[in-house]
């Protein structure tokens, strides 16, 4: 519908759920790495 993008509200909620959603997956592997790093032999 829109031939420029235009910054409204459903725009602005589509970015925060994407970047809340790939920060979620960076902590949760980092998360996963460190614990695999302090306790390698459990999993």
């Amino acid at each position: 519908l829109h031939s420029f993008p235009i910054p409204t509200t459903e725009n602005m909620f589509q970015e925060g759920v994407r970047l809340m959603k790939s920060s979620k997956i960076v902590r949760l592997d980092g998360v996963r790495a460190s614990a695999t790093c302090d306790k390698p032999s459990q999993r």
